[in-house]
């Protein structure tokens, strides 16, 4: 009990809600008693004794000390003592100037000690209820008796008992009404935040599930394009291990010193070339987050000339066209890589029998960069280009690509604020173009 007392008010909405109608109500009372007290002492100046004061004084005082408690976050006490003081007050006015001296202010005399049971239990409020009905009775019986139980006295004090006592009741069977329905409103309402959270919950577990998805997906589509490039590379290593064998067997029986330097500098060449190689393979492959930046579009395009040269046959002449000025974009550049190997990769298959490949960089209009990839291959129906950009969709045999490409392509395009766009017609190639917004100055 000592605990609940001390108790500090709480922090929750509800919580703060009774301490606001508590102190609404403390302030009323605390200003009502000797405002009442005041204004029957000037009407009725003859009717009134100095010492009846000193009880509305104290009344006044325990009510202003159950606010300060309040004040300072002791809700539980005050509430506690505030519905004693106003019983304690009640029984006082009805037995010292009897029951019918209280008719016309019954009420403002009934509700303040409900109204403040109200806030600490329903079962309160009855138990509040049954004591201002036991005032009431004690104060009616107290007038018949003044009145040695004259009947006509007692008639009358028995009407107006049994009004003050029925009104009693109908109040605290209304609060307690009132109640039960803002408890019942009270828990649906928790429930349904019970719920929201739940639904918000689920959703933030599906959408980090989706982001987790797509980061494990566009990592697949590098590992399938690191393959592309593996087989390219593999095969100019192998051209670079050659020169250094060949370096090494002609050192063995060189003996110029000379001869023997320069052959040590190919040496070397030939194994940063392959260092070189090898390092952009695994940097590229890597499993890394997004990471934007303004970059300049056209200077990317062109460090990928030779990782585009390994990607395609001998029987395909891949261009690049570049502009003179930077052309900025805000984008990740491993990611754009990605998208343009991608497509690269599929022109290729697009072009067994050879052709050409032409990779661009130009400006569209005042605020687009678009980057242009077209090839000569066998092309796709107005249905293929439909459905091209459509998850799992593809126009490979079976056990050959994901489907992925062109769509995740287009997701990025268009989480970057731009867009990806296919033409194309049986036999007449594939041009895919992928436009973003420019970005101030590269750098």
């Amino acid at each position: 009990m000592q605990g609940w007392l001390t108790r500090r008010q709480g922090q929750a909405p509800a919580d703060r809600l009774r301490a606001r109608m508590l102190a609404a109500l403390l302030v009323f009372m605390g200003l009502y008693h000797p405002l009442a007290l005041v204004l029957s002492g000037w009407l009725t100046p003859w009717m009134r004794n100095p010492a009846d004061a000193a009880p509305v004084v104290a009344v006044t005082v325990l009510i202003w000390a159950c606010y300060l408690l309040l004040r300072r976050g002791y809700f539980n006490i005050a509430a506690s003592i505030f519905p004693a003081v106003s019983l304690a007050a009640v029984g006082w006015y009805y037995l010292h100037w009897g029951l019918a001296m209280q008719t016309g202010t019954q009420l403002i005399s009934l509700l303040p000690p409900l109204l403040g049971a109200l806030l600490l239990g329903r079962w309160v409020v009855w138990l509040c209820g049954a004591v201002l009905v036991a005032i009431i009775l004690g104060s009616g019986w107290a007038d018949i008796a003044r009145q040695f139980y004259d009947p006509s006295v007692l008639r009358s004090t028995v009407l107006v008992a049994a009004r003050f006592a029925t009104a009693a009741v109908a109040a605290a069977l209304l609060l307690d009404r009132a109640a039960a329905l803002l408890d019942g409103y009270g828990r649906e309402l928790a429930e349904r935040n019970r719920q929201l959270a739940r639904t918000r919950d689920r959703l933030q577990l599906e959408m980090e599930e989706r982001e987790r998805a797509r980061r494990q997906l566009l990592h697949a589509q590098k590992v399938e394009a690191t393959g592309w490039l593996a087989s390219g590379i593999a095969h100019d290593f192998n051209h670079l291990l050659g020169l250094v064998l060949g370096y090494a067997q002609r050192g063995r029986q060189e003996q110029d010193v000379r001869q023997l330097h320069a052959m040590f500098e190919g040496v070397e060449s030939a194994a940063r070339r392959a260092a070189a190689a090898s390092r952009r393979l695994l940097d590229f492959s890597r499993m890394e987050a997004p990471h934007p930046e303004v970059f300049d579009a056209a200077g990317l395009v062109d460090g990928l000339r030779p990782m585009l040269r390994h990607l395609f046959p001998e029987t395909v002449e891949v261009r690049v066209d570049l502009p003179a000025q930077e052309q900025p974009v805000f984008f990740d550049p491993q990611q754009l890589e990605l998208v343009l190997l991608n497509l690269a990769s599929n022109a290729a298959e697009a072009m067994p029998g050879g052709g050409i490949f032409t990779l661009g960089v130009a400006a569209h209009g005042v605020d687009r960069v678009e980057i242009r990839a077209s090839d000569t291959g066998r092309g796709m129906t107005a249905e293929e280009v439909a459905r091209a950009s459509e998850p799992f969709y593809t126009t490979k045999p079976a056990g050959q690509g994901t489907g992925l490409g062109l769509a995740i392509a287009s997701d990025l395009a268009k989480r970057a604020g731009g867009e990806l766009l296919i033409e194309s017609a049986p036999g007449q190639g594939t041009t895919v173009t992928v436009r973003l917004p420019r970005r101030g100055a590269a750098g």
